[in-house]
């Protein structure tokens, strides 16, 4: 985590990036959104590019840091039991614009919370392209022959209903890439993302 870069007059933005949804991660991610409010944050970069997910639930205490008011961030349904994202209000969450950056690398939990908060129309998503759309849970079972079998366990649908799996979180910015881009060290996507920030 660390605050970018902006000139005088703008305001000032937060970067948080993390490559797995794991929950010894919370605390550390909660201390990172405080300490980047102490430094005077006004606006928030959440990125999950690469970030290939983890633990489900973990979306729900990273969800109060944002919300203030209860809601939920989609649910999970198996055939016997439905896991619900329930997000209490969060005591002092942090009100500012949040954008979330995606890219084929997103998956997973990084999917279902990307996609509940721009449903939400808590944060916008930007991305060159869409996340890679395998967001449910799975098991490998060995076959008879001895081949693999991996099969999906549950169905995520988000605030709105909608199937990120197979489709992947559509971006609500999409910021084309290039490899000049890539060669001469720049980021076409926090870039458009800082400028959405400025705007609000």
């Amino acid at each position: 985590h660390r605050m970018l870069p902006m000139s005088k007059g703008e305001p000032r933005v937060g970067y948080v990036a993390f490559n797995i949804w794991m929950l010894p991660l919370v605390p550390k991610i909660e201390a990172a959104i405080a300490e980047l409010r102490a430094q005077g944050m006004e606006a928030l970069v959440i990125d999950l590019r690469g970030n290939p997910g983890g633990v489900g639930m973990m979306v729900v205490p990273l969800g109060r840091q944002l919300l203030s008011e209860a809601t939920s961030l989609g649910a999970m349904r198996m055939r016997e039991e439905e896991q619900v994202f329930n997000v209490a209000a969060g005591t002092d969450p942090f009100t500012g614009p949040v954008a979330i950056l995606v890219d084929e690398g997103t998956a997973s939990t990084s999917e279902i919370f990307a996609q509940a908060l721009q449903d939400l129309g808590r944060a916008k998503v930007l991305g060159a392209v869409p996340s890679q759309g395998a967001a449910l849970p799975s098991v490998i079972e060995e076959l008879p022959g001895g081949g693999m079998l991996q099969y999906v366990v549950a169905d995520y649908q988000s605030p709105k209903g909608k199937v990120v799996e197979g489709k992947g979180v559509t971006p609500d910015v999409v910021v084309p890439e290039t490899r000049k881009d890539f060669a001469e060290g720049r980021d076409p996507v926090l870039d458009a993302a800082l400028a959405a920030l400025r705007e609000g």
